[in-house]
């Protein structure tokens, strides 16, 4: 399996050692050949990811960068929801279109980062999802970030409005890291969890705790 090199992302050498270690695990059957490629998959859309968000930062295009970085985010919830489903093998191959359930109850994205934070090992993720949803549909809270709160100013249209809050956008820009260095820790966090030959017998619901 092959890893897309020389993106010239800052976060590329971080990416790229944790797929040589994946590339490098001996493969004894199907399965963890399946986790391989459901691991290196998920690093490659970060990779990407990550390209376009460092090459919206660039231009000061906060409005799009906003969105990408709850998609980067979405890169390690996955990670961390496949640790926690029952039927892990049916979610590796399915990439994370199998229902996700745990015991008799769903499992959703909002308890799937809690629990980061409750692994005591990550700070606020769960702040920082919540956070990255506001803008991933249009919402009021849009409408606030362009007009601060001033009503009688014209909505601004065809140009960056964001840029102009320098404040703003340097949190923007320290969001990126945030978000870049919690997706690498819950890799290097949950990475032998995913490869724990024990973790692929699919639990009964009475052997889970919820």
């Amino acid at each position: 399996m092959q890893t897309k090199k020389y993106l010239n992302i800052k976060y590329e050498k971080e990416y790229l050692e944790i797929a040589e270690q994946i590339k490098n695990r001996p493969v004894a059957n199907i399965e963890m050949h399946t986790i391989g490629f459901f691991l290196l998959t998920v690093i490659n859309r970060a990779m990407v990811t990550s390209m376009g968000i460092e090459t919206l930062l660039r231009v000061e295009n906060y409005e799009c960068a906003l969105p990408l970085l709850r998609v980067l985010m979405d890169c390690g919830i996955q990670i961390k929801t496949a640790t926690m489903v029952d039927n892990k093998d049916e979610y590796y191959s399915s990439f994370g279109d199998a229902k996700t359930k745990r015991g008799k109850r769903p499992l959703g994205e909002g308890a799937v980062v809690k629990s980061l934070d409750e692994d005591k090992w990550a700070t606020k993720a769960y702040d920082l999802y919540k956070f990255l949803c506001k803008f991933v549909h249009l919402s009021r809270y849009h409408a606030k970030l362009l007009l601060s709160s001033d009503l009688s100013r014209p909505v601004p249209v065809g140009r960056l409005a964001l840029k102009e809050d320098k404040k703003f956008a340097a949190e923007i820009e320290q969001c990126y890291d945030e978000v870049s260095m919690l997706l690498i820790g819950i890799f290097e966090y949950y990475i032998e969890k995913l490869w724990d030959i024990e973790s692929h017998i699919q639990k009964k619901p009475s052997d889970v705790n919820i």
